[in-house]
């Protein structure tokens, strides 16, 4: 509960308005969301509340306009969004790797169908993000490797396993690589 997880007792939390509970840096979108709130009736956004302890916890706060005894009231729903955060940070980690990387990235679809590239890829294979992604690697085929080769390729991946071996790989110009 929120009590618990901000650290107020029930009666302290009860005094508290929205803008006292969340960072400073936060507290100036109220302004502008109340007016959104009361023009389009709810409005949700992402802030940062703030503990009893001054620890930090990131939420998705959706407010509605509702009426309460007659009087224009405000229904607030906060959802921590802290998993949400750190894999967001973790993917954009992992896309900024994969991107610098040396080696040619591709990913596919379970189908096998390639869904992104890195610029490694490009600059290796001579294939551009336009003519690589919708194909499969099918398109690196240099014809050397026996099609029992590429099937315990993917039986191997698709398991979830490693596969490791040497392959040879054609070029867009029709030039082999390793």
């Amino acid at each position: 509960s929120a009590i618990s997880r901000l650290g107020y007792s029930e009666d302290n939390l009860m005094t508290k308005t929205p803008q006292e509970l969340v960072t400073q840096d936060d507290r100036g979108k109220y302004d502008e969301l109340i007016k959104k709130i009361k023009q389009e009736g709810s409005v949700t956004f992402e802030a940062t509340l703030q503990t009893v302890n001054g620890d930090e916890i990131p939420v998705e706060i959706n407010v509605s306009k509702t009426r309460f005894h007659g009087d224009l009231a405000f229904l607030s729903v906060a959802r921590d969004i802290s998993d949400r955060k750190e894999q967001k940070q973790a993917l954009r980690r992992f896309k900024k790797a994969v991107e610098q990387t040396a080696h040619a990235v591709y990913i596919t679809d379970i189908d096998g169908t390639i869904e992104y590239i890195n610029g490694a890829f490009e600059e290796q294979t001579g294939y551009s993000a336009e003519e690589a992604i919708g194909q499969t690697p099918h398109i690196l085929n240099s014809g050397t490797h026996e099609k029992a080769f590429f099937a315990d390729l993917w039986e191997t991946i698709l398991s979830g396993e490693v596969w490791e071996q040497e392959v040879i790989n054609e070029r867009a110009d029709g030039s082999e690589y390793y």
